[in-house]
């Protein structure tokens, strides 16, 4: 896990993990989709979902990351088999597929296992090979830890280790016109094996003659091995992706209310209101006035990846203070080092107060009301629980739905569907009548400000991101 310490590895858009350390979550059963979030949450982590009840047969042996500064609509991702998975991502020269691979080793495998294991190298190969007759001609790359020698990617001494495996892996290579990116004897491997230090080229990367006139780079990174024997290799292609939408969210507690009351003050509200075209008028022009009000009023963040909840504009001066005491203290002298440390731990104070401020606020407002109890009850439970931020591939008829626009449609369709008719025959049979329906009275203005007053100030906004605390302010 060290290497994804890395700030150039945290940078990286894509990461495709062989063997990955896979922990399960939840009661025996229970689906174990999720993976330690590692990278701080800066990446999603498509793992392919597995039943803890599966033991460590069923566990998968390779996962993706991929970073959340990348659009989620533009890429999905498909799990073939515990060996193989496929990431589809829409890049500027078109969709492409990334397959990750994993095919097992032979080495240090007991003779009544050998069968076993030969006949599991095949079928990765054979789900590879079908993998890639289903994807996108001229657009793929194949990526993985293939645990194969061949003179192609192995030096002279690498050579005498041929597997009659490697040649079915250049048929399937040649057979969808993909090219070696790894150069020819470029060590991927050193570790010890029986005693002795070996190293080896086993992890390969191919592509597509399109894709492979695009590579800036390919090669292992033995800056990064931190106590592995498999070195992470660098693929890096002269491609650009969609990047997320940045999302801006209102700090409405931080807002100018003095400014907010007189800009609301000197607002022309429609006098006559008469029939309901002119009641949504008017409910339009009062949401288009608390916007406009909001503008220069309210302060507005970018959330990214680092933003922290709680995190408040007066720990930005003092962050900025231990920025620049950082850098000074590396120049190695004592007076700058102590003013570092000593500014790092008043930091660490008021971050801790302003974190057990927002703590208790939060829980004051979760308690107001029964519900809130039983949810503050259940966090405790699952502080720190990772979770997955990347929904699997959904199967409905018959039907797999692996990209965001399809997984929302057949959730929609699945936990929201369209109302059974009512059966009235029988009534309709005794001749049933229905009493004429009684008038609504019209609401008054003490109902609406009474609704208003009973309202949650602080309480999430709806669809037009105006809170309950302009509401009440704007009376």
């Amino acid at each position: 896990m060290h290497l994804f310490g890395e700030e150039e590895v945290q940078r990286m858009e894509i990461l495709a993990i062989q063997e990955p350390e896979v922990y399960g979550f939840g009661d025996a059963g229970s689906l174990m989709t999720t993976y330690s979030q590692a990278l701080s949450g800066t990446f999603h982590v498509l793992l392919r979902p597995t039943l803890v009840g599966d033991g460590e047969d069923g566990k998968p042996r390779v996962c993706f990351y991929v970073n959340k500064k990348i659009d989620p609509k533009t890429w999905s991702v498909k799990h073939h088999s515990r060996d193989l998975s496929t990431l589809t991502v829409r890049t500027a020269l078109g969709a492409m597929d990334i397959h990750n691979v994993y095919v097992p080793s032979k080495v240090g495998v007991a003779p009544a296992d050998r069968a076993r294991v030969s006949a599991a190298i095949r079928e990765s190969l054979t789900v590879l090979r079908a993998a890639l007759h289903r994807g996108r001609l001229g657009r793929q790359v194949v990526i993985g830890d293939f645990n194969l020698h061949h003179p192609l990617w192995s030096t002279c001494r690498q050579a005498r280790l041929q597997d009659a495996d490697a040649d079915e892996l250049i048929g399937i290579s040649g057979d969808h016109g993909l090219e070696l990116l790894t150069e020819r004897g470029m060590v991927t491997y050193d570790g010890n094996v029986f005693g002795h230090d070996v190293e080896s080229t086993i992890d390969l990367t191919w592509a597509s003659t399109a894709l492979a006139e695009r590579m800036v780079r390919c090669d292992a990174q033995r800056r990064w091995l931190f106590a592995a024997d498999h070195l992470p290799v660098l693929t890096e292609l002269d491609l650009r992706w969609d990047a997320a939408p940045v999302r801006e969210l209102k700090k409405w507690k931080e807002a100018d209310w003095d400014t907010w009351g007189t800009s609301i003050a000197q607002t022309a509200w429609p006098k006559s209101i008469n029939t309901q075209p002119d009641v949504d008028a008017a409910v339009q022009y009062f949401l288009d006035a608390l916007n406009d009000a909001s503008q220069g009023t309210v302060p507005i963040i970018k959330l990214c990846q680092r933003s922290k909840p709680g995190y408040t504009a007066d720990l930005k001066p003092l962050r900025q203070q231990v920025n620049q005491a950082r850098r000074w203290a590396r120049s190695g002298d004592p007076a700058d080092v102590e003013r570092f440390q000593r500014i790092r731990h008043e930091l660490g104070r008021e971050s801790k107060k302003v974190a057990r401020s927002a703590h208790r606020e939060r829980v004051a407002q979760a308690t107001k009301d029964i519900q809130g109890f039983w949810r503050l009850s259940k966090w405790p439970r699952t502080r720190g629980t990772p979770r997955s931020t990347h929904t699997p591939t959904l199967q409905a008829d018959g039907i797999e739905y692996s990209t965001a626009a399809g997984k929302a449609d057949i959730l929609r369709k699945t936990l929201f569907p369209p109302a059974p008719l009512a059966n009235t025959r029988d009534i309709d049979a005794r001749g049933g009548r229905y009493p004429a329906p009684h008038r609504t009275p019209p609401i008054t203005p003490r109902e609406i400000r009474n609704t208003i007053e009973r309202s949650a100030p602080n309480k999430a906004p709806g669809p037009d991101g105006i809170p309950n605390l302009a509401l009440k302010l704007s009376e």
